[in-house]
């Protein structure tokens, strides 16, 4: 639970005596300090005391990409020696930007070129995604094995399971979902292949799951899941957007050093996204008539 380190040398002058102790993992222990004094002095004592390690709150980290919240980021259990937003890559973080409130994390270090920002953010919904893809008709079940899956837009009419995650090389998946999409299994998308679901619900992940890959748009809630007991720590690789996000990983001793989950960055998938999914931007800009 603990460790304990002690000064060393003559302690004869001392006006008072340190003993350091430092945290190794969550429980109880109990300290016994004896002094005994020589050079002519009588005294011999003995005292105990115990020492309690809690678990520190949980706390999430981003590698590379953006973080955006509208209402202020909140990631006040970050361990102060903890970065907020890594390096990938590319050699640089991504940008924390809110548009009201602020970024609280503690005494923490925001990322390594502390860049933020008082923005807002927009993004499509499900309803602008079904119609782009031109209005599928139903043609997915509810039990969703993703390695079975060939290249396609595929939509269904109602909630999701996906009991399978392992989507094949070179398969690109647009995934649309008037309903809630439960993951309850590892999504893993090789670099080269792409993934996207779009959700009219939440989506949610079971507590067991530790790693999920492609990109995710919810209109309602993104929710990470927890159980009583240690979680697991999730990795989740691409984008992320939703309405809501609640992140419940919760590693118990796990939390003085491991984020319950750390998003990062796969800008792969911007590179590999099938032509459906990509929206145009323009600027006009009028010209004077030849």
């Amino acid at each position: 639970v603990i460790d304990i380190t002690q000064p060393s040398g003559d302690l004869s002058n001392a006006s008072n005596h340190k003993t350091i102790v430092t945290p190794t993992d969550i429980g109880t222990a109990s300290i016994s300090v004896q002094v005994q004094l020589n050079n002519g002095y009588n005294c011999d004592c003995l005292d105990c005391t115990d020492v309690t390690v809690d678990a520190s709150g949980a706390w999430f980290q981003a590698k590379e990409g953006d973080v955006h919240a509208e209402e202020g980021v909140s990631n006040s259990d970050l361990p102060d020696a903890e970065t907020f937003c890594l390096n990938g890559e590319g050699g640089t973080p991504g940008v924390v930007s809110y548009e009201s409130g602020n970024i609280n994390i503690g005494s923490a270090t925001l990322s390594s070129t502390r860049w933020k920002a008082d923005t807002s953010f927009s993004t499509e919904d499900f309803a602008f995604f079904y119609e782009l893809m031109g209005e599928p008709a139903p043609n997915i079940p509810a039990t969703v094995e993703l390695n079975d899956f060939s290249s396609g837009v595929f939509y269904a009419s109602s909630g999701i399971s996906i009991t399978n995650g392992n989507l094949a090389g070179g398969v690109k998946v647009i995934i649309l979902v008037a309903g809630n999409v439960d993951i309850q299994k590892d999504i893993l998308v090789p670099v080269g292949s792409f993934l996207a679901i779009i959700t009219s619900s939440n989506i949610d992940v079971d507590p067991e799951v530790s790693d999920i890959q492609g990109m995710f748009i919810a209109d309602g809630k993104f929710e990470t899941g927890e159980i009583d007991a240690e979680d697991k720590e999730l990795t989740a690789e691409g984008m992320f957007i939703a309405g809501d996000i609640e992140l419940g990983r919760k590693l118990q001793a796990g939390n003085l050093d491991t984020p319950g989950e750390l998003f990062d960055y796969r800008p792969d998938f911007f590179f590999n996204a099938p032509p459906e999914i990509l929206i145009p931007h323009y600027t006009w800009d009028e010209l004077l008539p030849e």
